[in-house]
């Protein structure tokens, strides 16, 4: 097995190897010589070549040497994936850019901590990195930019929650005061007499007061 050597390379060392002549030398490195001591090849062999700066562990072996990696190897057995695990999935439920998945909860449950508490708001990167931790060794974690995307879309969601409630607190607030004014209006009958004491709620006098026409039972 000879690794990252293309055909003549190869063809050199192995010759060097087998003869422990240095065929680097160009007095010695025609491919005719080169062949012929590639045929003396019969055993695992091994030499360092030094270039430059940098050494290189170059392995020769034929079809007869043993192979130690899978005399290592033997025992190692992978787990069994459940059947039809490699089966694609049914359409629109593949995982893509947008997927999220169980981690959408997660990252809800961050971004509501740096909302509760400034010092613990976190970036799309930092909540990515928080999630290898908490799930380590899955490959379908939510991607930074599809992260920073559910932030966006939260954050437009809760300040469109929060101008509804802007708008029904003064419209409630709007109420409030109109029935007020309505009921002082209508219970002042003349200068210098206080008006009756309200018998009817609020409400029940401000529809009086707009439909006179109605009268209570």
């Amino acid at each position: 097995m000879v690794e990252s050597m293309d055909h003549r390379g190869d063809l050199l060392m192995r010759a060097t190897v087998s003869t422990g002549i240095d065929l680097r030398d160009d007095a010695h490195n025609d491919e005719d010589t080169i062949e012929q001591a590639c045929e003396t090849i019969g055993e695992d062999n091994a030499t360092q070549i030094a270039s430059n700066d940098s050494q290189a562990m170059i392995s020769l072996r034929d079809g007869r040497s043993d192979m130690p990696e899978y005399v290592l190897a033997v025992h190692h057995v992978l787990p069994a994936d459940p059947q039809g695990w490699a089966r694609r999935p049914h359409h629109g439920s593949a995982y893509g850019s947008d997927y999220m998945g169980p981690y959408r909860e997660r990252v809800e449950e961050l971004l509501g901590l740096g909302v509760e508490n400034s010092s613990h708001k976190m970036g799309p990167g930092v909540m990515r990195a928080q999630l290898e931790k908490e799930f380590p060794g899955q490959s379908c974690l939510p991607s930074k930019e599809r992260i920073k995307l559910l932030i966006g879309q939260l954050s437009t969601q809760q300040k469109a929650r929060e101008q509804a409630e802007r708008m029904a607190m003064a419209a409630k607030l709007a109420w409030k005061d109109a029935v007020a004014a309505a009921v002082m209006q209508s219970g002042s009958s003349g200068k210098g007499r206080k008006g009756m004491e309200a018998k009817f709620t609020n409400e029940v006098q401000l529809l009086t007061v707009t439909n006179p026409s109605k009268t209570l039972k």
